[in-house]
């Protein structure tokens, strides 16, 4: 579902073009802090990391979601809070469903950006475990978990 405001202009947020290029998801040839997915080989910008994750690996069409109507967005509250003020006002909010997604989140952060140090979201916030991947056991180096197809697809479920 589209928005008649589909394209948000992100130097209305961003000083300069590498930070507009990693906004877009892009890498732009002036980029200086750019990193490889160990998974598909693409490189993006460092600040895109997790967007490319959500639009890439995670593939959930429900990440973020308007409480007014049917409309989805699978990887920018950004574009998702734009919807939800331009379509229903003031005060209307989105539904994030991170927290519905967070381990197979987690999973792909760590195959796709094995060495990111992300700054720990809100959203774990509550976990006991500091990586957030209790539900992995609390003593496995969640790098080197090798999980069957079964299990992969059992996440994505």
């Amino acid at each position: 579902i589209s928005d008649e405001l589909s394209v948000l202009d992100p130097h209305l947020f961003f000083d300069n073009t590498e930070e507009v290029a990693c906004a877009n998801g892009l890498v732009d040839s002036k980029a200086k802090n750019k990193v490889t997915c160990v998974v598909c080989k693409v490189e993006v910008c460092n600040t895109a990391r997790q967007r490319h994750v959500f639009m890439v690996h995670v593939k959930k069409e429900d990440m973020y979601q308007c409480p007014e109507c049917d409309y989805l967005n699978s990887n920018s509250v950004w574009e998702a809070k734009k919807h939800c003020t331009s379509q229903h006002g003031k005060g209307v909010e989105p539904i994030s469903n991170e927290e519905k997604h967070k381990s197979l989140i987690l999973m792909w952060n760590k195959r796709c950006f094995p060495d990111w140090k992300q700054k720990r979201p809100q959203w774990w916030s509550s976990d006991e475990n500091a990586n957030g991947l209790a539900s992995y056991g609390s003593n496995r180096d969640f790098k080197d978990t090798k999980l069957d197809n079964d299990e992969v697809t059992a996440m994505i479920r």
